[in-house]
């Protein structure tokens, strides 16, 4: 970041979102408290993590399944609930049982 930015934002100019400003905090604490030789490898730690945030072993995005995808019955269930609070007019198809 220049240092005209850096100004810039600490006169209130540049507004900044609270999560960035946090993370930029711990992140030079963290960094004080290490070497100049070891303050490269963790930022290549730290750029690795933020890579990999999201994401499986094979480097692919984790998909999350939701209860019902993995539960067929759980489905229907929830179909025929849904069904029921339907008037029994509004339904195109009748399969009443």
């Amino acid at each position: 970041m220049t240092r005209q930015k850096k100004s810039r934002r600490e006169a209130g100019r540049i507004p900044v979102p609270e999560s960035a400003e946090q993370d930029q905090r711990q992140r030079r604490v963290a960094q004080n408290k290490l070497k100049a030789r070891q303050r490269s490898q963790f930022d290549q730690l730290q750029d690795e993590q933020r890579s990999k945030r999201g994401k499986g072993a094979d480097g692919q995005p984790v998909k999350r399944k939701t209860r019902l995808k993995q539960d067929p019955a759980a489905v229907a269930q929830r179909s025929q609930e849904l069904m029921d609070q339907t008037e029994p007019g509004d339904r195109s198809d009748s399969d009443q049982s």
